[in-house]
């Protein structure tokens, strides 16, 4: 299995998206497993793994994934009009940073690297606007999410109401433990940690889920992928699990071109 994918966004034809598993398309070689990590050593597979992964399984042009330098932050980036589609978009988005990007734009695919973090994809299907959430610990107790729909309603006119939401594989609470520290950043959040035999859990997916809710997203309109990337380690990267030797899959939503 190469990809998952949301049912509830399945249902757009006019929509590409996934959210990558470890898996690759051959046996051996830079393609035996979908790494998408940018890192010190790995320019040049990597670059091959988009240029045919993407095109194989999905296919659009690599040139077209947008990946934001993620920082365990709150920033979303938006990409507008003031892109020049003539040029390279990648090359003029060079070392932006951000957990979140927004775009109406068709064509351009909006992604995001993770290894137990939480993907989220959302898509406004009256406004035409899409966006993708890198959600870590850090990230969501700043409410990246909440940002990013405001974001959407601020900038793009979405009503929050309208948008789908999805979450992607990520570290389950089953194996999510945390300290004292970081649980009081969610004391607040109704289900966010859970507590075995003295043991805190965060329930990463719960927390996102309320920021949603609260900020006007409805729940009918929002899926939960029940996979935990950290028990799943077949087919999903886990720093939790693997720690620095973990690699990064890659999760998306493009808006076709009309």
């Amino acid at each position: 299995m190469n990809f998952v994918s949301s049912p509830i966004l399945d249902d757009f034809d006019v929509l590409t998206h996934a959210f990558l598993t470890r898996k690759g398309i051959g046996e051996e070689g830079p393609l035996s497993s979908l790494d998408f990590r940018e890192k010190d050593g790995y320019e040049k597979v990597e670059a091959k793994r988009r240029k045919v992964v993407l095109g194989k399984l999905f296919g659009f042009d690599h040139a077209r994934l947008v990946i934001a330098r993620q920082v365990h932050g709150d920033g979303v980036l938006v990409i507008d009009e003031s892109i020049d589609r003539n040029r390279d978009i990648l090359s003029q988005l060079s070392g932006a940073k951000g957990d979140a990007i927004v775009t109406t734009l068709d064509g351009i695919a909006l992604g995001v690297l993770t290894a137990d973090c939480l993907p989220v994809i959302f898509f406004d299907p009256l406004v035409r606007a899409a966006a993708v959430v890198h959600a870590g610990w850090q990230g969501t107790s700043k409410c990246v999410t909440g940002k990013t729909i405001e974001v959407l309603k601020n900038r793009f006119g979405s009503n929050p109401e309208d948008v789908i939401a999805a979450m992607g594989p990520a570290i389950g609470p089953c194996c999510y433990e945390i300290k004292d520290d970081v649980a009081n950043r969610f004391a607040n959040m109704d289900g966010a940690i859970l507590a075995d035999n003295g043991i805190k859990l965060l329930d990463l997916k719960r927390a996102n889920l309320l920021q949603m809710l609260e900020y006007g997203i409805k729940e009918e309109h929002i899926s939960i992928s029940d996979i935990c990337t950290s028990c799943k380690t077949d087919l999903f990267f886990s720093f939790r699990k693997e720690g620095e030797a973990a690699g990064r899959q890659l999760s998306f939503i493009l808006m076709k071109e009309r």
